[in-house]
């Protein structure tokens, strides 16, 4: 009878461990298609976040762009005219003196 038990205690033994098989290659198939899913939508959310810092960058670089531009016409305007100019005198007119013509002498 010992040998019968055996026997039955592996053949349970190798039922059990082909059910046990059998589903850890379930698991593995769901885990393969999940990891594949969740690498895909890591490679999405990647490019939305470099397509994210390209737009950044752009903005940046065109707020810095403009604020130097401003910075520039705004200096310009106030040194162009907070200063007050150097009033020049007028020069001194030009007087052109025609000498009288003098009366002719005998005639």
């Amino acid at each position: 009878m010992h040998r019968s038990s055996d026997n039955d205690i592996n053949a349970q033994s190798a039922t059990a461990e082909s059910r046990v098989e059998a589903r850890l290659v379930s698991i593995e198939s769901k885990m393969d298609v999940r990891f594949a899913e969740l690498k895909t939508d890591i490679e999405r959310v990647k490019a939305e976040v470099d397509r994210g810092n390209a737009d950044t960058i752009k903005w940046v670089a065109g707020i810095v762009i403009s604020a130097v531009a401003l910075g520039l016409t705004v200096m310009t305007f106030v040194l162009n005219n907070a200063v007050p100019r150097a009033t020049t005198a007028a020069p001194a007119p030009i007087v052109i003196t025609i000498p009288s013509a003098e009366p002719a002498a005998g005639r």
